[in-house]
């Protein structure tokens, strides 16, 4: 079996089948890549948003992101990164009311880099509701 070196992203992002070497962070981006097709095959017509605070606890995910965002951009997957940790947790939960509005997508994948703590506290009823006053 031949390998060939490549410093092109394009073969950890866009490879279908067989093995692809990456690290553990570029498994992270090409998840919600790798959920955008399965529901692609199901018939589903879906889209991503992935927010969450610039220098996550997971080390280096938004650098990775940033370096794929065309390819982000080629499966519908949107990276919003917060200006902090409670509105890109809102956001997320914003992107999950998709049917309240109006179906444009059937479904949608959302990822969240940050602390949970922050996570649940952007979700209790009280912290929603006071953001609502």
């Amino acid at each position: 079996m031949k390998f060939e070196r490549s410093t092109s992203l394009d073969p950890i992002y866009n490879t279908e089948a067989g093995p692809t070497f990456m690290t553990g962070i570029q498994a992270l981006v090409r998840l919600p890549l790798m959920q955008r097709r399965l529901g692609r095959r199901w018939g589903h017509k879906t889209s991503g948003l992935i927010s969450g605070y610039r220098g996550s606890p997971v080390g280096a995910y938004d650098q990775q992101l940033w370096k794929a965002v065309k390819h982000l951009k080629a499966h519908d997957v949107v990276f919003q990164p917060g200006l902090n940790e409670d509105l890109a947790a809102t956001a997320l939960w914003g992107a999950q009311m998709h049917r309240a509005f109006g179906p444009i997508k059937e479904a949608a994948i959302a990822e969240y880099a940050g602390k949970r703590a922050s996570l649940l506290a952007a979700m209790t009823p009280e912290t929603l509701a006071s953001k609502a006053a």
